[in-house]
């Protein structure tokens, strides 16, 4: 067994292969989190790292609530969804009062897109959620309304669930979500 150093003490490649050491074994929620609080942004972070983090955020929500896996199943077979999914190049979330109540008055799915495909269907994430704060809707705002509900529409009526499905950017992305796959 080495003897621990201080990485002041150690080489390029000891501290590489640290921290290398280091991410593997920790958790990818634990470094999100811990990364969000000393200022690092999304954009800042790997996608790959976020959906790890939020898929640990998934599976420590729901352990020990059947019905919601239960409904995460069902979610996740469903075709259309998937499709959904593949089209906009994003990632479905199961959030609000499903996580936690046997029966929600709806289910609420978000379709969380990166910036970039999130530009590029409904414009800047930036003005979008401005638009959202201020009631002030362009263009863009209204064509992203009505697919929502177009989808939420299609959606509720595949799954026979009340279904409040909405597309966002993952710079708005709450804490508490729930990958669907």
């Amino acid at each position: 067994m080495s003897e621990k150093k201080h990485l002041w003490e150690m080489s390029p490649e000891e501290i590489k292969e640290h921290v290398h050491e280091f991410i593997e074994n920790t958790s990818k929620l634990d470094l999100v989190h811990d990364l969000l609080k000393i200022g690092a942004s999304l954009d800042d972070l790997n996608p790959d790292l976020v959906r790890e983090a939020l898929y640990e955020a998934c599976e420590q929500t729901i352990k020990e609530q059947p019905k919601q896996r239960k409904l995460i199943r069902k979610l996740g077979s469903n075709k259309l969804l998937q499709n959904i999914a593949r089209y906009f190049n994003g990632d479905v979330i199961l959030c609000g009062s499903a996580l936690a109540l046997d029966t929600p008055r709806d289910i609420d799915l978000r379709l969380v897109l990166s910036e970039k495909d999130f530009i590029t269907f409904f414009g800047s994430a930036d003005k979008w959620t401005g638009q959202g704060q201020t009631g002030d809707w362009q263009t863009e705002r209204w064509i992203w309304a009505r697919i929502c509900a177009l989808l939420s529409y299609l959606l509720s009526s595949e799954l026979d669930l009340n279904i409040d499905f909405q597309i966002i950017p993952y710079s708005v992305v709450g804490v508490k979500i729930d990958f669907i796959d």
